[in-house]
């Protein structure tokens, strides 16, 4: 434990008396336990309305235990990419029907509770577009089989996760994730209506502008962050650092080890060069170190 169950509650109180709001990264199922028992006691000390307590990652829970969330009013913040990047490695570590239940945004939903996604920058790519794809078809790294269909969403309810109840979570709803009246004029403007593509092709939807305070900004107009292309001889550390670059570390038979991207795999540069296949997946060009 990074913070023994024992302490959390007391390490929260002060915070939770003050009327803040409080983000908790809390991933496995006894880490659900741990959070939703330090809740109840926030809760039955100091009893708050729309304290909007948030559970982070939410890689793994119980029925039981999201139960509980609705009825404490807690809300999740999903990491969706569990599945994407790992999903299909968790079978033979953890079982094939815990690793298909990973990330579990269908039951968060029927429950009520309220949900948004999110990647965990650096670990993978800030792509909102992609997380609804993977909301809506749970593809593993081949891109072929769905894992836990019975945790997909609707499209309607994946875009709500990226829009207003990403805001309602953040506190920001007053302000930002729709379109109404005294709300700030901000949003995005796609390429294509999300309705028209397939689920698995929204991640792939181009950005056509954006518009901030009511001002008009085509993507032509802004000016993106490049990353230069890569050459197989590029330093380790330095490819390391680039946040859209995916790093595999692989053992020496092949076996996909652990996967993360630019940023936040340093620790591993210590490892044998030769265990790395580093894919620049973003602008199509791949690099092989070692």
């Amino acid at each position: 434990w990074i913070t023994p169950p024992e302490r959390l509650a007391g390490l929260m109180e002060p915070w939770w008396k003050d009327g803040q709001q409080i983000f908790v990264h809390s991933i496995g199922v006894e880490a659900q336990d741990a959070t939703i028992a330090a809740l109840r006691s926030l809760q039955n000390k100091t009893p708050r309305f729309d304290h909007r307590f948030t559970f982070e990652h939410f890689g793994m829970a119980r029925y039981d235990q999201i139960r509980a969330m609705k009825a404490l009013g807690a809300s999740a913040n999903v990491n969706l990419y569990y599945i994407w990047l790992r999903g299909e490695m968790y079978g033979t570590a953890i079982g094939k029907d815990r690793a298909e239940d990973l990330s579990p945004i269908g039951t968060l939903v029927r429950e009520g509770v309220p949900t948004t996604l999110h990647s965990d920058y650096p670990i993978a790519p800030p792509r909102p577009l992609m997380a609804v794809s993977l909301a809506l078809t749970r593809y593993g790294q081949s891109g072929q089989r769905t894992l836990g269909a019975g945790q997909t969403v609707t499209l309607d309810q994946a875009l709500r996760m990226v829009t207003i109840d990403a805001a309602y979570v953040l506190g920001l709803d007053d302000k930002v994730g729709s379109l109404e009246p005294g709300k700030l004029a901000d949003l995005t403007v796609l390429d294509a209506d999300p309705h028209d593509v397939k689920p698995a092709a929204i991640r792939d939807i181009a950005v056509w502008g954006t518009v901030i305070g009511g001002k008009v900004y085509p993507a032509s107009q802004i000016q993106p962050r490049c990353f230069s292309a890569c050459a197989d001889d590029r330093e380790p550390a330095t490819l390391l650092r680039e946040p859209e670059c995916r790093v595999e570390l692989r053992s020496p038979g092949g076996k996909v080890l652990r996967i993360g991207y630019g940023g936040t795999m340093g620790a591993l540069t210590n490892i044998d060069q030769a265990g790395f296949a580093a894919y620049r997946k973003f602008n199509r060009c791949h690099c092989h170190l070692g």
